[in-house]
């Protein structure tokens, strides 16, 4: 079984998932990086959790509390002995049609920059990789949260006119 060690990359664009992480084959004692990207809509659990960090871009960036900002994703690299976090976001909400058409990017240097609130953040992270796990491993989708099975034997009263039922 391949194990997922680290993702590089989470974001959301029209819709749909995209992420890149590395993953590990222990039996070949090999790592190497996979590209997801899932074409069924997300599912309202994952833009929640990627707006979970939308507090931490308007700390990182020092916009007021009051400035409506959009998470669409992140991507994490390697730096040294610290790792650079880089959030990538737009002002307005999900829908807001009156958005701003600037994209900003949020950075941040884990292990090297100050910040106060970096175990938050590494919880929110969390959170936004457990989701992507679901959709990859376990195959959530937005479609799919609930399916219902009609079996054959569950159509015979529509066969019939509806005196013989």
């Amino acid at each position: 079984m391949n194990i997922i060690q680290q993702f590089k990359q989470i974001s959301v664009k029209d819709g749909h998932l995209k992420a890149s992480y590395e993953e590990h084959n222990p039996v070949l004692d090999d790592t190497h990086l996979i590209t997801y990207e899932n074409q069924a809509g997300i599912h309202p659990d994952l833009s929640g959790s990627l707006q979970r960090l939308a507090v931490h871009v308007r700390l990182i960036a020092g916009l007021p509390e009051t400035q409506p900002v959009y998470v669409s994703g992140y991507y994490r690299q390697n730096a040294g002995n610290a790792q650079l976090l880089t959030i990538y976001a737009r002002f307005g909400g999900e829908n807001d049609e009156k958005r701003h058409p600037a994209d900003l990017a949020a950075r941040l240097y884990i292990g090297r920059d100050e910040y106060a609130a970096t175990e938050q953040l590494l919880t929110a992270l969390s959170r936004c990789e457990r989701e992507a796990i679901a959709y990859i491993i376990e195959g959530k989708t937005f479609g799919n949260d609930t399916a219902v099975a009609i079996e054959e034997d569950d159509l015979w009263m529509f066969a019939k006119p509806i005196a013989e039922c």
